[in-house]
C-alpha cells in the first residue's frame, strides 16, 4: 500500500489524466488521451500503448499507439525483446497487478537476464527512465502502457505515487469502454470519427504524407497508418482521395 502523501499540484495532475481520459468515447481514443495527458503532465518524451488477449501476449502487440517513437526502436523491439521484456517478469507482474505501475528504479532485485532489456536495449537509445502500467479493458483484453524518457529522474516517487493513485481509477474507466468507436448512423459523414482520427483526416485532406502526419503530431508513422485505416473505415471511404474529399465537403458546408 502506498502510505506517501501528494501535494496540491500531484492531485491537479493526476485529475487532469483523469478528467480527459474520462471524455473517451472507446479504448482507441482512451490510448490516445492518456499518452496525451500522461505526456502532458509529466513531461515524457515517449510513451506507447499495447494490447492483447493476455498480460503475455500484450507485449507482442504489432500495432500498439506510439508517440515520439525513435527510429527502429519498434522494429528491434518487436525482433528481438518482446519476448525478453523486463516488465513482462514475476517481479513486474506483481507490481503491475498490485499497482497497477512497476518502474525501472523500482526493479533493482530483477533476474540478472532481465536486465538487458533496459542495459543493452532502452539504454542504447538514450532511455534512462521507464515505467510501465497495466490496465484492464473490456473482453478480458490487456492494456500495458509504456513510459520513457532520457532523463533518469524524470518519474520521481512522487511522480510514481501519483500514477498509482489514478491507476485504480483510470482502469474503471479503460475496462468500460466500447473496444471501438460507435459508428454513426449513415449520413453523418466525420461523426463517428474520435478526436484524434478527425485531426489526422483533417491533414489527409491538407495533402500530406503520413510521415508528415506524424511529424505534425508526434506520432510514429505506423500509428498515423491505423489512424488513416479506422477512419476509412469508420466514414465509408475507400481511399485517401475519397477521405480528403468527404472532409474539405463538410468543412465547406460548416464555413
Amino acid at each position: 500500500m502506498d502510505t506517501g502523501v501528494l501535494d496540491a499540484l500531484d492531485y491537479e495532475r493526476v485529475f487532469a489524466v483523469l478528467e480527459r481520459c474520462d471524455q473517451a468515447d472507446s479504448v482507441p481514443d482512451f490510448a490516445d488521451r492518456l499518452l496525451t495527458a500522461l505526456s502532458d503532465q509529466f513531461g515524457l518524451r515517449h510513451t506507447t500503448f499495447f494490447t492483447g488477449p493476455t498480460f503475455h501476449q500484450a507485449f507482442g502487440d504489432v500495432t500498439p499507439l506510439l508517440r515520439g517513437q525513435i527510429p527502429g526502436m519498434f522494429d528491434e523491439y518487436h525482433a528481438d525483446w518482446c519476448e525478453r521484456d523486463a516488465f513482462d517478469t514475476a517481479e513486474a507482474r506483481r507490481a503491475l497487478r498490485s499497482t497497477h505501475v512497476a518502474s525501472l528504479r523500482e526493479m533493482e532485485r530483477m533476474p540478472h537476464g532481465a536486465r538487458g532489456y533496459f542495459e543493452d536495449f532502452l539504454f542504447k537509445y538514450g532511455l534512462y527512465s521507464a515505467t510501465g502500467m497495466w490496465l484492464s479493458l473490456p473482453g478480458e483484453r490487456h492494456a500495458l502502457i509504456g513510459l520513457f524518457d532520457p532523463d533518469p529522474t524524470r518519474l520521481g516517487e512522487r511522480e510514481l505515487l501519483a500514477l498509482r493513485r489514478m491507476g485504480r481509477q483510470l482502469n474503471v474507466i479503460s475496462r468500460g469502454l466500447p473496444a471501438e468507436p460507435v459508428r454513426a448512423a449513415e449520413g453523418n459523414g466525420l461523426g463517428g470519427l474520435s478526436r484524434r482520427q478527425r485531426e489526422v483526416a483533417e491533414l489527409v485532406a491538407e495533402g500530406l504524407t503520413n510521415a508528415a502526419i506524424g511529424r505534425r503530431l508526434c506520432l510514429a508513422e505506423d500509428t498515423v497508418k491505423k489512424y488513416v485505416s479506422r477512419a476509412l473505415a469508420s466514414v465509408g471511404c475507400r481511399s485517401r482521395t475519397e477521405l480528403a474529399l468527404l472532409v474539405r465537403a463538410r468543412g465547406t458546408e460548416h464555413a
